[in-house]
């Protein structure tokens, strides 16, 4: 069940009259009822009284509408509720009653709710077509609303990208689909820290159609109280930037061929963010600053990386005063950086490299946007042999600095996706998917074993973790027949 919600709070004859008989009726309306799994299904309930007595109606969080849907392909119902919901958000936490809000309705009166069945399933509403009704519980007679169809489908994704906004204390993820006419979009939601599962997707970009697939980037905001978040997207030859409240600029890519965004932006006011992407111009590797406004999309002057050739391109913020960025990257089993002023131009000294594996696979590395002083990379990285350890390592980005190593016992089972954090103090944290299921463990414990964070199928892409420096992580990623997908660490205490 998504949420079952108590039964009080229905309509009732106001007169007091405990035999008078309750005249109220239910009009469901959904103005969109083809939907993409996680995406907002938004629904107007109209309750009317018909009798010829007044009525009280709880209209508050503890009201007693319960939305059920039920699949038309043999999968059974489930019930939605903003009571369910309301309390699901307070669950393991001392909390007041929910406030009641009572309206009198007159004789031929109405009350409209509007609410939303996906944000109320808190998880992700599997595809499939579901005959939707409302139900008003615990009335005598039973009151239930007109039944409107709606239709889920499961996104076709090809891009996602989560981050976790310290200063906005949201988890901000996004994802392209492609419809099944060609043409795709950009869906994208904010969430609170504590609950990453919690909220709709939003259609915020129209890509049009295209045969290559999208690369998706977001804005970290590097200072506090700032009221947007700026989103980027680069499809082939096409670049376009958006923010939440609707503001959407369009552009040609950059100069330099087959470009790799960093999947992280950096916003210092409301108004204009910093993205940086890396590509090859004449055959060698180069870098190039991307600032985004509301005035349009521009880039900085191609600067060269070295000989490497980037891939998994990451980007942090250096220092307190944004005094400049460090880009890092992986080619082949060597990872590399190099430092940039704010102005996007390129300081002296070339590409560093950082670390060589030794011929090891480097499953994963992730990097803090705005790192602690000193600065570290982190990386997962796997020796040959089947009775190898793997081993986590924070790599300082200054190349003097000592590379810390911890080893890890594999999982028992062969895993094919790898996720790590890469923020401090929280605890240090390696997600891996193995045949049927989603395992972590800390990579900050010794000799710490394997849990079970959740059953999955094999087949879920973009495994990532947000994570805050409050000890607080979780999993998020996409599975191809159902949408986003998301498990918060099973011990944390909110």
């Amino acid at each position: 069940m998504w949420g079952a919600p108590s039964m009080f709070g229905q309509a009732r004859p106001s007169s007091g009259k405990g035999q008078a008989k309750m005249n109220l009726e239910l009009k469901l309306t959904i103005a969109n009822t083809r939907i993409t799994g996680g995406e907002s299904i938004a629904v107007k309930l109209q309750a009317l009284n018909r009798g010829p007595e007044p009525l009280t109606l709880e209209t508050g969080p503890g009201n007693s509408i319960v939305y059920e849907l039920r699949n038309l392909e043999g999968g059974g119902a489930s019930r939605v509720s903003r009571l369910g919901y309301s309390e699901g958000l307070r669950e393991g936490r001392p909390t007041k009653p929910l406030p009641s809000r009572i309206k009198t309705l007159a004789p031929g009166d109405a009350h409209t709710f509007s609410d939303d069945l996906a944000q109320f399933a808190m998880y992700t509403i599997h595809a499939g077509e579901y005959r939707v009704t409302a139900i008003l519980e615990g009335a005598s007679p039973r009151v239930v609303s007109n039944p409107v169809t709606v239709e889920v489908k499961a996104p076709k994704v090809h891009a996602m990208n989560a981050l976790y906004c310290p200063y906005s204390e949201s988890t901000s993820c996004m994802y392209d689909h492609t419809g099944d006419d060609g043409s795709g979009f950009i869906l994208q939601r904010d969430a609170g820290y504590l609950f990453p599962h919690v909220g709709t997707f939003r259609r915020l970009a129209a890509l049009g159609a295209s045969k290559s697939a999208p690369q998706l980037a977001q804005s970290i905001h590097t200072e506090p109280r700032l009221e947007e978040r700026w989103y980027l997207w680069m499809e082939g030859r096409r670049a376009g930037a958006f923010q939440s409240s609707g503001a959407s600029v369009t552009s040609l890519g950059p100069s330099i061929a087959a470009p790799m965004l960093a999947a992280t932006g950096f916003q210092s006011t409301s108004d204009k963010a910093v993205f940086w992407c890396a590509g090859l111009l004449n055959g060698a590797s180069h870098a190039q600053k991307i600032e985004v406004s509301q005035g349009g999309i521009t880039y900085g002057p191609p600067a060269a990386l070295g000989a490497s050739k980037p891939a998994n391109l990451l980007a942090c913020e250096l220092g307190e005063s944004h005094s400049g960025f460090a880009l890092i990257w992986r080619d082949g089993h060597a990872i590399y950086k190099r430092q940039f002023g704010p102005n996007g131009m390129p300081r002296n000294g070339g590409e560093v490299k950082l670390y060589e594996s030794q011929g090891a696979e480097i499953l994963c590395m992730e990097m803090n946007p705005i790192p602690d002083d000193p600065a570290h990379l982190h990386a997962l990285v796997a020796p040959h042999g089947s009775a190898a350890k793997l081993r986590y390592l924070r790599i300082p980005l200054d190349p003097k600095g000592m590379v810390e190593t911890r080893e890890l016992d594999p999982p028992t089972e062969k895993c094919s996706a790898w996720a790590i954090t890469a923020v401090l103090p929280s605890p240090l944290v390696v997600v891996a998917l193995g045949e049927d299921q989603l395992m972590f463990t800390h990579a900050g414990v010794r000799g710490a074993d394997w849990e079970e964070l959740l059953e999955v199928p094999p087949s879920i892409q973009h495994l990532k973790i947000v994570a805050n420096e409050r000890r607080f992580w979780a999993a998020v990623w996409i599975d191809p027949e159902v949408g986003f997908g998301s498990r918060m660490d099973p011990a944390y205490v909110r």
